[in-house]
């Protein structure tokens, strides 16, 4: 009974709790970008995990997968930020949690914030300089614009 006590003790304190690592979190591109995170991302300090492909920041407030799923074509909303196209995964996004990955990039990176984090602008442009010099854009999301 009491190891299973401390057992939940440490569930209960692990950053990465739930998060798996992509199916291609094992490309090396993925090790690079997340040595890139910057060690403290959105305001939020790094915890410490032991998962390839995943950077967490904030005890979970921010998560990073490289390797994840590349989106296909979609109607999500799409930006672009420091030369990298995201894509609002709303399938995947809560009221609690938003959900965003790289578009025309192999191997995908996804990021999930928490909702309402004010620095989710700043973390995105510094993920987006991780990203843009390991991984080539070979497609573009369509911007509202784009439709006709």
């Amino acid at each position: 009974m009491l190891a299973l006590g401390a057992l939940c003790v440490v569930l209960a304190d692990d950053p990465a709790r739930g998060v798996r690592p992509g199916a291609d979190a094992g490309d090396p591109r993925c090790e690079r970008i997340t040595e890139r995170v910057p060690r403290e991302l959105g305001g939020r300090a790094r915890d410490e995990v032991d998962l390839p492909g995943v950077a967490v920041r904030g005890d979970g407030d921010i998560v990073l997968r490289c390797g994840a799923e590349v989106p296909a074509p979609t109607v999500d909303p799409c930006f672009e930020a420091d030369g990298v196209d995201w894509v609002m995964d709303l399938a995947k996004s809560t009221r609690d949690r938003k959900v965003v990955v790289t578009y025309g990039r192999r191997p995908a990176t996804e990021v999930t914030f928490v909702a309402g984090l004010a620095t989710t602008d700043a973390a995105l442009l510094d993920l987006s300089a991780a990203v843009a010099p390991l991984v080539r854009q070979t497609d573009r999301c369509i911007g509202p614009a784009d439709v006709r």
